[in-house]
């Protein structure tokens, strides 16, 4: 994988902290971590206030486990790595990382295969998977939906 806004060792950091946020085994799943992390990486190269907030966060959060652990967060424990996130949980690094990360990662079919979420393009259509089941709440037409114009 090749990162244009992160060097290196940057982008190791990364990752491990991509990994840390979207922990799925599934192998399946593995390439669309890293093409959200790639996606997220072109955001960094077109937005360098975003690029400085991840590369500021992540230096910190990096430079936190090494007071409190003496190794870096790519080496972290799993149980370590969540304990380390959730300690910035509530910072404008974490806060964006997440949304960015996960807006990306979850908005792909394959990830919808392999979580076993049914996506709305089967072949057996979309009303022969309980859509049409639905309780009527209101008809169109009803009082309910009536406008009332004053003039």
């Amino acid at each position: 994988m090749t990162f244009q806004a992160l060097r290196p060792e940057e982008a190791d950091l990364f990752l491990s902290v991509i990994e840390a946020v979207l922990p799925h085994t599934q192998p399946e799943l593995e390439f669309p971590r890293q093409a959200s992390a790639l996606v997220l990486d072109a955001q960094m190269v077109a937005n360098l206030g975003l690029r400085q907030l991840v590369l500021d966060g992540l230096r910190e959060l990096d430079q936190a486990s090494m007071r409190a652990h003496r190794i870096g967060f790519s080496d972290l424990s799993t149980a370590d790595r969540t304990a380390a996130l959730r300690e910035i949980e509530d910072t404008a690094f974490f806060q964006t990382l997440i949304h960015l990360v996960k807006s990306d990662f979850y908005n792909r079919h394959i990830v919808w295969k392999a979580l076993g979420y049914p996506d709305l393009d089967r072949e057996a259509g979309y009303l022969d998977h309980g859509f049409d089941q639905l309780p009527v709440i209101a008809t169109i037409g009803s009082p309910a939906d009536e406008v009332t114009h004053r003039g």
